[in-house]
């Protein structure tokens, strides 16, 4: 079993080598198909794969209270 280049999505191993295309859909791999070399090959695509990002929550921000100014109450005189 020839272990190919890239993996087709959705399939294993054995269906992947040699797929609808001589040779598999992306042609052979040069080394002898080892569990220690697709093993190797399976970490590769591990790393390749996109790790989906968490979505940050945005936090609301609170409405600041205008607070109201107090009038100064106008002292009387006595002289008046």
């Amino acid at each position: 079993m020839a272990v190919t280049m890239r993996q087709p999505v959705g399939r294993r191993w054995s269906e992947a080598a040699g797929g609808a295309t001589p040779g598999g859909r992306w042609g052979h791999w040069w080394w002898p198909a080892t569990a220690a070399t697709r093993v190797f090959l399976s970490v590769i695509h591990l790393d390749k794969k996109k790790k989906k990002k968490k979505k940050k929550k945005k936090k609301k921000k609170k409405k600041k209270k205008k607070k109201k100014k107090k009038k100064k109450k106008k002292k009387k005189l006595l002289g008046e």
